[in-house]
């Protein structure tokens, strides 16, 4: 015999009203609206450059759009499915809500794990691009390999998580069953974990390889950080489930946090792979925000090629030390952005006075600026 339904008085007052779904519309419209906003800025980008576009910018079209199917349905989740309200709540309402609610969180997998899958897969391609070293690119092979076998053990796995399938969302099958779902969900996390610190660890060789200061290695690692910042939302979802994990079970629909911080994650892993890729549009900020941010990030390095910068000669002399100019360049010389360049003669190419063959390890260029000035000795 059927439980009778719960009377509203059984409850404190204000429980049956409690709604916390507008906390997931406001994280999951952000997300929306930062992604769109990253995701333009990326293409255009990318349109600023005379190289083609690599698989780097191709992948991040199908993860934007199960980015935007999973945002589709964290809305549809709170405004026809109750998320944010108290299970019993939902029941007393429309027990059709319950069903509705478990198909939803079901099809996220379908959404969610694809969509940061491409976006993480996105910056190892291309980290693959301006890697050289063999065993660089062997490791971004790796990592690739790592995260596409494990989007498709997750979804495997969400189609073995019930018996029959229909159970997973729709409870009246007689005979149906499911394993641990709580466990799974707090151990599918880790791989996304592991994946992140396999992305953040990716560049430490070749940055720490390059020939130049600190504070452009510096630079070059802050850049390459910025293809694991979904490694933060990663581990507070991960912590989510675990500290919620009786609400999740007793009180689905009112497990709300867990549903934001989806959204977070896979915004922010999507986001990383925008940001990566927006070094083009830094010549398009305003003259004094480059001379005075990008310069002196190039000169806290203390080179000699960067100091250059500072350097200002007359027409007469800028015309004989500076002859190597492109022409989109001819205009940025009057603003001081571009810095001197000597000529260089043929003949300073060969040895050194120690006997060393520059031209097959390194260039030597010595400049002499001799200025001169002639006095009018008709003066008294």
């Amino acid at each position: 015999m059927a439980a009778p339904p719960p009377s509203p008085d059984q409850f404190p007052p204000g429980y049956l009203e409690e709604d916390h779904g507008g906390r997931v519309i406001a994280a999951v419209t952000t997300i929306l609206v930062i992604t769109t906003i990253l995701f333009g800025l990326r293409l255009w980008a990318r349109s600023l450059t005379t190289a083609q576009r690599g698989w780097d910018d191709h992948v991040l079209i199908p993860a934007y759009i199960f980015l935007l199917a999973l945002c589709g349905s964290l809305y549809a989740e709170v405004k026809q499915a109750g998320l944010g309200r108290h299970t019993v709540a939902v029941v007393m309402e429309d027990p059709n809500k319950v069903t509705k609610y478990l198909l939803l969180l079901y099809l996220l997998d379908w959404f969610y794990v694809p969509s940061n899958m491409l976006s993480r897969v996105s910056v190892v391609i291309l980290y693959l691009r301006i890697f050289t070293d063999k065993w660089a690119r062997a490791a971004c092979w790796g990592v690739i390999g790592f995260l596409v076998a494990n989007c498709l053990a997750t979804i495997i796995a969400a189609q073995l998580e019930c018996t029959p399938l229909a159970f997973t969302w729709d409870k009246n099958i007689e005979g149906g069953r499911c394993f641990n779902q709580i466990l799974w969900y707090q151990l599918t996390n880790f791989p996304n974990i592991i994946g992140d610190v396999m992305i953040m660890i990716l560049p430490i060789r070749t940055v720490w390889g390059i020939k130049a200061s600190v504070g452009r290695k510096a630079g070059i690692a802050s850049v390459c950080l910025t293809g694991s910042i979904g490694l933060i939302a990663s581990c507070v979802r991960t912590s989510v489930f675990y500290i919620q994990a009786d609400v999740i079970m007793t009180d689905p629909t009112f497990a709300d946090e867990a549903f934001s911080w989806t959204a977070i994650e896979c915004g922010m892993y999507f986001s990383a792979a925008c940001l990566i890729g927006l070094r083009p549009l830094l010549a398009r900020l305003p003259h004094f925000v480059k001379k005075r941010v990008l310069n002196a990030s190039d000169n806290a390095g203390g080179t000699y090629a960067h100091q250059t910068n500072k350097m200002h000669l007359g027409k007469y002399y800028n015309s004989h030390y500076a002859s190597i100019v492109a022409d989109d360049e001819i205009g940025l010389r009057s603003q001081g952005e571009i810095p001197l360049r000597p000529t260089i003669p043929p003949a300073h190419f060969g040895r050194d006075p120690y006997g060393k063959d520059l031209s097959k390890s390194e260039i030597r260029v010595e400049t002499n600026i001799e200025i001169r000035r002639d006095f009018d000795r008709s003066y008294p």
